[in-house]
């Protein structure tokens, strides 16, 4: 089994790759015309596998498609097994992004097969499944159906399987909010790895940390914290990354709950051990030097902590190395979840910093960085694909433009200029349904008729290309070597999937504008508009609700 591991700054959703084997990687092409005994077809499934190792998930599915074809010809379920062609096709349309084709996949592989170990472990790549589409409550039932049957199985691999089954129901419930079971869950795949001599259980003890310190049980998330060090140093050595990893977490832990003189210790030994395993441009680097800017921002020094963003920018963008804490990004970067909460912290760094020197200066650039951040929010919102994902973009939109509100209506008060006050606004009216809007506009817009299949289809798949690219870009990145070839390879696609998705974005704006209007625009009335439609009187009233008790936000904290 190979298992993925997210970032470990977040809750970590270890993933099963179910049915792995070792490919020759010689059988890169089979002629199908040679398909005329089981050893050729075998030969076509190993072809496929190989296909998948190398990312080419379209030819792997092409000789997927053909062993389905000769092996339809066959009475008996031969080498290699139905279920097994099915759930490698489910897991590469998850990789593809299609979520809806893997769960399909998955289900036919259960339904070829009676021996409820498989069942167990296809019911595991379901229920991860669910965890991406953000179903949680469906994601539990299917652990839980999965470790019921492994608690019953002979296979020497079991243990391992329920441990991180544990894991990943701790993690379903945490995300729903129940705590409590959260931190069962995880007990549980602690004390079955540990007895079993099983790797990987550090992240564990950092969920679990997290899961108490949600508990407010601050002293045993701190026992699982150190615990966490601990089994990182022991597994992977004390300068290895990996420790780095728990070291930083642990100071984030004080760092929260305000013990900063042990934070900043934990951040710097963290950082040396980074910056020497790693290198200064890494994804975790980039996560490091933000906890760092996010420590002085607690301890109320701004300018060190735009200067800490600023480097977590530079680290995490390739091609950018501009120190000035007043540069950003350009806009055709493209964006991910952390740039986002980079730049909004860097904003809320520069409005705070406004209180202390050059207010109008330093405003200014937060509403700058907000309005970056802004732009590729929507980049992302119109291409993401999970649900799950959807929500989580949602409320970080909301926060950023909550934040938009303040910092506008801060400058319409010191310059007196009447386009801060429409900016203000305008953030204020998306703010209200930023959560609901994707939702909403999905929904409407299926129900305007006229849309050719076509068009539609073209639509939905451009944009599983572009977070099935995403997430490989992602995947990579965490790596402790990640190729800057592949990684580059990847964007240059997702650049050319992106000026795709936006061609058929204008196709649908000319074309079908109440589609257009529906499911992509992002306008709301403006303060003109509103005034002309008004009477005078209400005119005047609301030009003087745009002064500052009608933005409540000035003090607005989002951290």
């Amino acid at each position: 089994m190979n298992s993925f591991k997210s970032q470990l700054n977040f809750l970590i959703l270890k993933i099963f790759i179910l049915l792995l084997a070792d490919i020759p990687f010689s059988l890169l092409r089979v002629n199908a015309q040679q398909l005329t005994s089981t050893s050729n077809i075998n030969a076509l499934y190993d072809s496929a596998l190989v296909y998948y190792r190398a990312a080419n998930y379209n030819g792997a599915i092409q000789n997927f498609d053909k062993v389905l074809l000769f092996k339809n010809n066959i009475h008996e379920d031969i080498n290699p097994k139905y279920f097994k062609v099915y759930n490698w096709l489910g897991l590469i349309y998850k990789k593809q992004g299609d979520l809806s084709r893997a769960i399909d996949f998955y289900k036919k592989a259960i339904e070829k097969t009676s021996e409820s170990y498989y069942i167990s472990l296809i019911n595991d790549n379901l229920a991860n499944i669910y965890s991406l589409k953000g179903d949680y409550a469906t994601a539990i039932s299917y652990f839980e159906n999965t470790l019921s049957v492994l608690e019953k199985s002979d296979d020497v691999n079991k243990y391992r399987y329920m441990a991180d089954n544990f894991h990943n129901l701790g993690y379903a419930y945490r995300k729903l909010g129940n705590y409590n079971m959260a931190r069962i869950s995880y007990l549980k795949s602690i004390q079955l790895a540990e007895k079993n001599q099983i790797g990987g259980v550090g992240e564990t003890y950092y969920n679990c940390g997290l899961t108490y310190q949600k508990l407010d049980s601050l002293n045993r998330a701190d026992f699982c914290f150190k615990k966490a060090i601990a089994c990182n140093t022991k597994e992977f050595g004390e300068n290895h990354y990996m420790t780095a990893m728990s070291y930083m977490n642990y100071g984030l832990f004080y760092s929260e709950i305000g013990e900063f003189s042990k934070s900043e210790q934990l951040y710097q030994r963290a950082y040396r051990i980074i910056i020497n395993t790693l290198g200064s441009k890494h994804l975790y680097t980039s996560f490091c030097l933000k906890n760092n800017g996010l420590l002085f921002y607690r301890n109320g020094k701004y300018k060190q902590a735009l200067e800490y963003y600023q480097k977590s920018l530079i680290s995490k963008i390739n091609n950018f190395n501009d120190s000035s804490v007043y540069t950003n990004p350009r806009e055709d970067v493209l964006p991910d979840m952390d740039l986002l909460d980079i730049l909004k912290l860097k904003a809320q760094a520069f409005g705070q910093l406004a209180e202390q020197e050059n207010k109008v200066e330093n405003l200014k650039a937060a509403l700058a960085t907000l309005q970056l951040t802004a732009t590729f929010t929507e980049q992302l919102r119109t291409g993401y694909l999970y649900e799950g994902s959807k929500l989580q973009l949602a409320a970080k939109e909301h926060e950023t433009y909550l934040l938009g509100v303040s910092i506008g209506n801060s400058l319409y008060n010191i310059t007196g200029d009447s386009k801060y006050a429409g900016i203000a606004f305008r953030y204020a009216e998306y703010s209200k349904y930023a959560v609901l809007r994707e939702l909403k506009n999905d929904e409407m817009a299926k129900g305007i008729a006229g849309i050719p299949d076509s068009i539609s289809d073209n639509e939905r798949k451009v944009k599983q290309q572009i977070a099935s690219l995403r997430m490989q870009v992602e995947d990579e990145s965490k790596l402790e070597h990640p190729n800057r070839l592949k990684i580059d390879g990847w964007n240059g696609q997702l650049f050319n999937l992106t000026q795709k998705r936006e061609g058929l974005v204008q196709l649908l704006e000319n074309n079908y504008p109440e589609y257009y209007k529906q499911k992509y625009s992002n306008q709301v009335v403006s303060i003109p508009q509103l005034q002309k439609a008004m009477d005078k009187k209400k005119a005047a009233q609301f030009t003087f609700w745009t002064a500052p008790l009608f933005f409540p936000f000035s003090d607005t904290s989002l951290i």
